[in-house]
């Protein structure tokens, strides 16, 4: 199997690139659907970086 699939990479993420994705779109939904994270993850991280 791995002849044919390149193996999955785990990109590391900041609160920074959590923020300005969110400037980018104000959706908070897309940022969580683009980072795997829930909706209230999202959130906290964008109160305590002082986004909302």
């Amino acid at each position: 199997m791995e002849k044919y699939i390149n193996e999955p990479v785990n990109y590391a993420f900041t609160d920074e690139d959590i923020r300005k994705e969110y400037e980018r779109f104000n959706d908070i939904k897309r940022v969580s659907a683009a980072f795997c994270l829930d909706s209230k993850t999202v959130k906290q991280i964008l109160k305590k970086e002082g986004v909302l």
